[in-house]
């Protein structure tokens, strides 16, 4: 994984699209959520900086003067469209997150400069998975899904989400092969290996490594 070398600029370090459990607003609301992170080992003020998700419209939600991350630190914003920026208090921005996957980018103060992005746009999010950038140890430019999202917090190193296994036929007799479609969400990070473990009625459970290789039928 490759770190970012002198970081001038805060990253949206990990961010929930589909939050049902994992965080909650002062309101008792659980809105989408973004967090940034200071990689730098000095405080820094990010009041100015701008969030969009339309890279059309850089400027669509200012962050509020005197908004401080403590060095290597973190701060959540939420995005719930609920538009608070009043410094020292939860912040909310004036749009919410596409769970089908969009831009989404912090911008310098001059409203002009990308101090970084999700381009062209992140991948289809699901519910309670965030996503974000890989730390080893540090942050990286590596993108991943993250199964136990980690708001205010250092992320790891990521992992590959599982979404969906569906086996056909739904009832099968005793002839029936039995065909089983696993389908994995992309990541820039590369996925090693993936195991299918199986077991026949009352069976012992055994392993079978899949593939996507192009050749039929993938084992």
């Amino acid at each position: 994984m490759a770190i970012f070398a002198a970081q001038q600029n805060p990253v949206i370090s990990e961010f929930m699209a589909l939050n049902s459990s994992t965080l909650s607003d002062e309101d008792g609301d659980k809105p989408d959520w973004i967090e940034l992170h200071n990689p730098f080992s000095t405080n820094i003020d990010i009041g100015g900086y701008y969030l969009t998700d339309d890279i059309s419209a850089l400027t669509k939600w200012q962050i509020p003067p005197s908004t401080g991350v403590n060095a290597q630190s973190y701060i959540v914003v939420y995005a719930s469209s609920k538009d608070r920026s009043v410094s020292g208090q939860p912040l909310h921005t004036n749009f919410k997150l596409s769970s089908s996957g969009e831009y989404l980018a912090i911008v310098e103060q001059d409203g002009v400069t990308i101090a970084h992005e999700y381009s062209l746009q992140y991948p289809q999010q699901y519910e309670d998975i965030s996503y974000g950038l890989c730390f080893d140890p540090n942050v990286t430019n590596q993108e991943s899904f993250f199964s136990t999202p980690t708001p205010l917090m250092s992320n790891g190193a990521g992992s590959a989400y599982v979404h969906s296994v569906i086996s056909s036929p739904a009832l099968p007799t005793v002839s029936d092969d039995i065909v089983v479609e696993v389908s994995v969400a992309s990541t820039s990070t590369a996925i090693a290996t993936c195991d299918l473990v199986c077991r026949v009625m009352y069976g012992p459970e055994f392993t079978l490594a899949l593939r996507d290789d192009g050749v039929s039928p993938d084992s």
